[in-house]
């Protein structure tokens, strides 16, 4: 889908509405806030189609629960949708380090390891609970991270949105396409630090299991980390009670490298996508499941298209 540049008469209308439900948002005070947009998602995420689209990937990926059990877990999704578009437009207010932090950071020395080491990383993960808290603890740690993201359609909003993220000091960010290709490498030939999340479909990747399916999965991550010898670290973020969270910072896999490239690249996928797995099996609420990331096979399968 191709990205404008420049704006139309519907996208000033649409960030009309855009800037409406942030200054609500930020009149709130961020627990009123969260609170607020995840009833507000409970409220209207049944309602759109995407509600079927995550029933279906649920039966997929937990055949053997009852229907009322995926609904439960669809609808406690929406909730955490809800509360991540109430609390965007408090995430400058974020300090993930101070004293009174929302955010306890398990595994933050990494971030100073590889800071001291000077050769960067490659930071990967998928959307969980809210996943803009794994920015901010990069960059608020001091390190250097260009992150890769999906802009929206709508540049007036994209430029809104980017700036929200330019307030919590996530000052460079690249728009999915091949400059932002060119734009990671440079960043890692440099000793910074990129940040990817993996769970979207890629249809240029490759093919590997999630959750027994086949998915096509972005396999840049791990073909990055081998080129240039950094390590690829998967983290992750969980939302405790409200706008409370923890986020875990891992270890970084293991990948094959001296082995065959292609090789290592599918194994380095593979890792990624067995990580993604834990983590919605351990919180399946708080993964987005919206995404189409299996092929019309595996739906077929449910009797969907």
């Amino acid at each position: 889908m191709t990205i404008a540049t420049h704006p139309t008469l519907p996208h000033r209308l649409e960030v009309l509405g855009f800037d409406a439900l942030m200054a609500w948002y930020g009149a709130k005070t961020l627990d009123q806030a969260s609170a607020a947009g995840a009833g507000l998602g409970r409220l209207i995420g049944p309602r759109l189609s995407a509600h079927q689209t995550a029933l279906n990937n649920l039966a997929l990926a937990f055949p053997d629960w009852p229907p009322e059990q995926r609904t439960r877990v669809a609808l406690g999704m929406w909730s955490q949708i809800g509360a991540n578009v109430g609390e965007f437009s408090h995430l400058k207010d974020f300090q993930l380090y101070a004293k009174d932090s929302r955010v306890e950071v398990i595994g933050a020395e990494r971030f100073d390891a590889i800071k001291n080491s000077g050769r960067g990383a490659i930071f990967v993960s998928g959307h969980f609970a809210n996943w803009e808290l794994m920015a901010a603890a990069v960059v608020q740690r001091g390190l250097i991270c260009h992150v890769a993201h999906r802009p929206p359609n709508n540049p007036l909003v994209a430029a809104r949105i980017g700036a929200v993220r330019r307030s919590y000091g996530l000052t460079h960010q690249a728009a999915k396409g091949r400059a932002s290709g060119i734009q990671l490498m440079r960043a890692l030939a440099k000793g910074e630090c990129i940040a990817l999340l993996c769970d979207q479909k890629y249809g240029e990747g490759i093919s590997v299991p999630l959750f027994g399916h086949a998915a096509m999965t972005t396999d840049v991550a791990p073909r990055l980390a081998l080129r240039f010898g950094v390590p690829l670290i998967p983290s992750h973020v969980t939302r405790l009670n409200g706008a409370y969270f923890q986020m875990h910072v891992h270890e970084e896999l293991p990948l094959l490298r001296g082995e065959e490239r292609e090789a290592a690249v599918y194994d380095g996928t593979r890792q990624i996508n067995a990580f993604i797995e834990e983590r919605a099996r351990k919180a399946p609420e708080q993964w987005f499941w919206v995404h189409r990331r299996w092929p019309k096979a595996a739906w077929a399968s449910l009797g969907s298209s």
